[in-house]
């Protein structure tokens, strides 16, 4: 059983709700509890490749290389016929 203290005095959590249940119905509340549970998003996460170059300077991780571009290739020419 969960113990509050209220005013010095430990108030278990029963007492503490009874009155609310009474007011409300017991399915307001637990609806109302269901819908403010803490449920985060999952997240991902952050990988230093995607970070901008401003950032990895300032946590100490060495520039990305850029990627080497391929030797341009010569234009397609039209088939040859024999």
């Amino acid at each position: 059983m969960i113990k509050t203290i209220r005013d010095g005095a430990p108030v278990t959590l029963n007492t503490a709700i009874s009155p609310i249940i009474a007011r409300y119905g017991a399915w307001a509340v637990l609806w109302a509890a269901v819908k403010r549970l803490p449920l985060a998003p999952k997240r991902r996460p952050i990988s230093a490749d995607t970070l901008p170059p401003y950032l990895r300077n300032d946590v100490g991780l060495p520039p990305v290389e850029r990627p080497r571009r391929l030797p341009t290739l010569p234009p397609k020419l039209p088939p040859q016929l024999f």
